[in-house]
């Protein structure tokens, strides 16, 4: 309950037009009264029409595309993928080397963390060379937190 005797939520369902025809009356004869309220009202209502007029835009896919932009860019996150699934073939093949053979595995076993180590480094090199050439051009450079 609010100073004015009701619930400041019933403003919104009388400018909405849902409540019932007593609350309605309520509200109507408390505003003929409490110019605050009808202060408030005013407020709500030129919110509500700003917001019914508002264009909204719908942005067009090309951008929200995160496909790397450049070239060197592509290449890069291409081989970082192709080494990563070098390192997850190495992992499988570890352990099937492991269960059938009982021997050493030290190659395989070498082979598997360089691989998902360059992997890495060759997305990271990808998405930093993406920014990079975007740095010019955003528009969100300037915003901070």
């Amino acid at each position: 309950m609010s100073e004015h005797g009701f619930d400041a939520t019933l403003l919104t369902g009388y400018l909405d037009g849902e409540l019932t025809q007593a609350d309605a009356q309520r509200v109507r004869l408390h505003l003929e009264e409490c110019c605050e309220c009808r202060a408030e009202l005013d407020e709500m209502r030129a919110l509500a029409d700003a917001m019914r007029t508002t264009p909204y835009v719908v942005p067009v896919d090309l951008q929200w595309d995160e496909a790397p932009r450049s070239a060197p860019s592509r290449v890069l996150r291409a081989t970082g993928f192709a080494w990563f699934v070098v390192g997850v073939v190495g992992v499988i093949a570890s352990v099937i080397w492991g269960l059938v053979a009982d021997g050493d595995s030290d190659t395989i076993g070498l082979l598997v963390p360089i691989a998902f180590v360059a992997g890495a480094l060759f997305v990271i090199a990808s998405v930093l060379l993406d920014r990079v050439a975007i740095r010019g051009s955003d528009p969100y450079r300037k915003v901070r937190r």
